[in-house]
């Protein structure tokens, strides 16, 4: 596979194509600038849920995106700051009592906390 080294070949401003408003291509309407944030809205979910401890590197992307290309790129509404979903709701509504009488909520940053464990890991279930 041939990779472009951006240091030793010209690199393309495509700005340019952001900035048209409408093409009209027979009978439909396109508009480059929505197709472009479609898109990388749901490039940033499907990699964000695929990767969820990248979620940092993702952040900055859209961030830059956002910024310097001036997009209105979704953002993710995942967890950033999970990295294993080990809970399952189902298990959580068959085992309530245990729940109630082990987790507490914490308002500040809107999850529920396991209390103490005997691990080093500590369950949480966010709340959206």
């Amino acid at each position: 596979m041939n990779k472009v080294n951006p240091l030793n070949s010209t690199v393309y401003d495509h700005m340019n194509y952001l900035s048209i408003d409408i093409i009209t291509l027979f009978d439909r309407w396109i508009s480059l600038r929505r197709k472009a944030e479609q898109y990388l809205s749901e490039k940033f979910y499907e990699m964000t849920a695929l990767t969820s401890y990248d979620w940092k590197t993702y952040e900055h992307i859209w961030m830059i995106v956002k910024e310097v290309y001036g997009l209105n790129v979704a953002e993710t509404h995942l967890p950033s700051r999970t990295t294993d979903q080990n809970i399952d709701v189902l298990d959580l509504s068959r085992n309530i009592n245990f729940f109630v009488e082990n987790y507490h909520y914490n308002l500040h940053t809107q999850i529920f906390m396991q209390e103490s464990t005997e691990t080093k890991q500590i369950k949480t279930v966010g709340v959206n």
